[in-house]
């Protein structure tokens, strides 16, 4: 009932504001005067907090699920857990200064010129450098699909930690320009006001130049990078999917054949599934252990066939599950992050032209744009829960006691059947 007349208040206030502004005829109004504004504040008021408790939690439960001891040995899961840090620290102290300053009006970037300059810079280097991660792991997959050959050599948790390393030092080379570009200036805009802005002597670069550069760095090359990868990845289960297929009707046949099968049959067989085995299962979660444990090219060995299709099949299916889960984490980024970008490109343009009331639709448009952009750091436990089934399983294995047992995957068997055909055939 409380929260019901705080709304109904709300309204009531936006509609006399309007009926004021539209009927009174008073000229000397200001921006804040108009419902968009008080939207806008409500909009801060409403989701900052509820983002950051939702982001906090969430990544945190990420971080513990990702680094138990069956999945952190992955380089995929090693990026997804350096993201999980990275999006705590990017509501820290991105969603966070807003936060403070359109509710409480604390604003952190005005306290000084340094403040001005450090903090401004590193929300800049720290978001640019969450879409990073999610490029890395991407190609990572990527590589671990279409390349099972040189996935040993190319994925691993050590060229995984050399590749955030780089990534970091060219974000950091990128964004170094903000340390000079950037300081406390007397705008002409919204309140006129002494303000966190955009240096004189860089003005036109900040203003025009900049917003490009920071769109193709941090959405267009990024986007086409995660698409064109994880279009390759899709194709190669696709190819995968048909040869398992061809495999499980080879099993059938040669189930239903009480003739034993001839060499040729049984090499056939063989080279199928390897094939299969190498492109898939690489490509699972645990992808550090699986890949020691795949059988090498050209190794002759036999398997048992309704065994073998049963393991196939089911890396196969893990392999498409991670597949979908990172495909819908690039697509949630795709959609959450176009809005501040357009926004940042078009806000120099809009502002320089804006009457009060388009000033009050522009703080409303900032307000949704960003809470847009911190959505996406706040939400990716919920997209693991629902589209990972492992992840799943190990988020609620850690509720049911069972640290200490030890699961069998489909992978380890197929190792284990690999050693010991190589064996037999010694």
């Amino acid at each position: 009932m409380l929260a019901q007349g705080n709304f109904s208040m709300f309204f009531d206030k936006m509609a006399t504001s309007l009926f004021q502004i539209t009927s009174s005829g008073v000229t000397n109004i200001t921006f804040t005067d108009y419902p968009q504004y008080k939207t806008a504040m409500w909009l801060w008021r409403i989701f900052s907090p509820l983002l950051i408790v939702i982001g906090t939690f969430g990544n945190l439960l990420s971080l513990l699920v990702l680094t138990r001891k069956r999945l952190r040995s992955s380089p995929a899961m090693f990026y997804l857990s350096i993201l999980a840090v990275v999006d705590i620290t990017v509501l820290y102290s991105g969603l966070m200064r807003v936060w403070l300053e359109n509710v409480y009006n604390i604003q952190l970037r005005e306290m000084s010129e340094g403040a001005c300059r450090f903090h401004t810079f590193f929300v800049y280097f720290i978001l640019s450098f969450s879409v990073w991660i999610l490029v890395a792991v991407t190609v990572d997959r990527c590589i671990i699909v279409c390349a099972p050959f040189r996935a040993k050599s190319l994925s691993s948790l050590s060229i995984a930690r050399k590749t955030l390393l780089a990534i970091a030092l060219v974000l950091v080379v990128f964004n170094f320009h903000i340390l000079f570009t950037q300081t406390l200036v007397q705008v002409d805009y919204f309140e006129e006001d002494i303000r966190c802005s955009h240096a004189v002597t860089g003005k036109y670069f900040r203003d025009y130049i900049w917003p490009w550069m920071d769109f193709a760095v941090n959405c267009i090359i990024p986007v086409a990078v995660m698409l064109i990868c994880n279009l390759m990845i899709i194709r190669r289960i696709a190819v995968s999917a048909r040869k398992l297929k061809h495999h499980m009707d080879l099993d059938k046949c040669v189930h239903h054949n009480t003739a034993a099968p001839s060499d040729t049959q049984k090499g056939n067989t063989v080279q199928t599934l390897s094939i299969v085995a190498l492109g898939v299962s690489n490509t699972a979660i645990g992808g550090a252990q699986e890949r020691t444990n795949s059988p090498e090219v050209g190794t002759s060995f036999s398997f048992r066939p309704k065994v073998d299709s049963v393991i196939s099949r089911r890396l196969h299916s893990r392999s498409t599950n991670l597949t979908v889960m990172l495909l819908v984490v690039t697509f949630v980024f795709m959609i959450l992050s176009l809005p501040i970008t357009v926004y940042l490109i078009g806000f120099q343009v809009w502002v320089s032209v804006a009457d009060p009331m388009e000033e009050a639709v522009l703080e409303l448009g900032w307000a949704i744009a960003n809470i847009f952009q911190y959505t996406n750091n706040s939400i990716h436990f919920l997209l693991y829960c629902l589209t990972g089934p492992r992840f799943r399983r190990e988020f609620v294995s850690m509720f049911k006691g069972t640290f200490g047992q030890k699961r069998i995957e489909p992978s380890e068997v197929t190792g284990n059947i690999a050693r010991a055909s190589v064996v037999s055939d010694k």
